[in-house]
């Protein structure tokens, strides 16, 4: 804006006990090595879930959630019918006190996302402009009015120690300069710098050792999907031409690639511009435009969710990277919008309501 292990010793099989909504518990077998399902879960049943379903009530239907930096709220953006209300963010305390802060009745919040040193970040537009609202447990700190189109949108805020970068489909946002598709956000003038050279919708954007990369599909005029910064200009990483990236994120010294490949595999990983294939993952979207793929970092863990699966397990779930391969945490009754841990727990957000795993 924009956090499990099938490779052990051979031939070890395991039982995963799995909790399902009715609060029963079944066990299932799976084979480590090939990641294939020996006692499958029966069609006719509910689902077997290790998440937990969390009642959490609000004045609307949540659509977005994110954590405080420090990870002492949960904050919450809800959409709502009715006009006096509008679109609301509300705020989560550590004892789960449930505080409204702000809404905007003329307005749609289009997305979340974590910020530094004590603010978080929320994007919302109405018919005539889109802004970005950075905010803390008390409410509002800062404001950037963009003036993109209604039909525009922002997919992405990255929040690089205060300064942030923004992604998505626009076109000559801001003025003196204008801006396209990514842009560095000036936070004097709340205007934009102008980071020009990217030439179609960016997904999301991220930052390693200083360097600010984007993805997207087909980004640059060369074709390629991913995109790094010199300060200047906007250079190509690596050789993925003209597929859909749909996100991006570093863990350690590696960049994670998700997206549509022909090959059906939906991970790659990058090192200084050397791209391989996480062949352990498979793309389970049949078509590359309804492939969304993507990765929640926080602190040393990396999730992946969304259309990405293991061979044989293919569920609506969330997988974690550990020691070098995934670990697959469990099913859920469709695809995450959304992921924070807070408290302890790792909580989803799927069709508006919350389920959790403790990890």
């Amino acid at each position: 804006m924009s956090t499990f292990n099938f490779f052990i010793k051979s031939s070890v099989v395991v039982s995963v006990l799995l909790l399902s909504n009715l609060g029963c518990r079944k066990d299932i077998d799976f084979d480590k090595q090939s990641g294939t399902v020996i006692s499958p879960i029966d069609p006719t049943q509910p689902i077997y879930s290790a998440w937990e379903k969390v009642d959490l009530s609000f004045s609307g239907t949540p659509l977005y959630v994110s954590t405080s930096a420090n990870g002492n709220y949960m904050f919450v953006g809800t959409t709502s019918t009715v006009p006096t209300i509008g679109d609301r963010v509300y705020s989560i305390s550590q004892d789960f006190t449930n505080t409204p802060m702000f809404s905007h009745p003329s307005s749609n919040i289009t997305g979340m996302a974590v910020g530094t040193g004590g603010r978080n970040l929320s994007f919302m537009n109405n018919s005539s402009f889109q802004a970005i609202q950075a905010f803390n447990q008390t409410g509002i700190i800062e404001t950037y009015v963009l003036g993109v189109n209604a039909n525009e949108r922002i997919n992405d805020i990255y929040d690089d120690g205060g300064v942030l970068y923004i992604g998505g489909e626009f076109n000559g946002i801001g003025n003196n300069p204008t801006s396209d598709f990514v842009d560095k956000l000036n936070k004097t003038t709340t205007f934009t710098e102008g980071m020009h050279g990217i030439v179609s919708e960016v997904y999301s954007v991220d930052n390693f050792v200083g360097d600010i990369y984007v993805c997207g599909d087909s980004i640059l005029p060369t074709g390629h999907s991913i995109a790094v910064w010199d300060f200047t200009q906007w250079l190509s990483y690596g050789s993925v031409l003209n597929e859909k990236v749909s996100d991006i994120t570093f863990y350690h010294d590696t960049m994670f690639i998700a997206g549509y490949s022909g090959n059906g595999y939906a991970i790659r990983k990058g090192f200084y511009g050397s791209i391989t294939e996480d062949q352990t993952l498979i793309n389970t979207s049949p078509t590359e435009s309804a492939t969304k793929i993507e990765f929640f970092r926080t602190g040393d863990r990396l999730f992946v969710y969304g259309t990405v699966n293991l061979p044989g397990l293919e569920h609506e779930g969330v997988l974690e990277y550990k020691n070098g391969t995934w670990d697959y945490v469990g099913s859920l009754e469709a695809k995450p919008s959304g992921l924070v841990l807070f408290k302890g727990y790792l909580y989803a957000l799927v069709n508006g309501k919350f389920f959790r795993y403790q990890i």
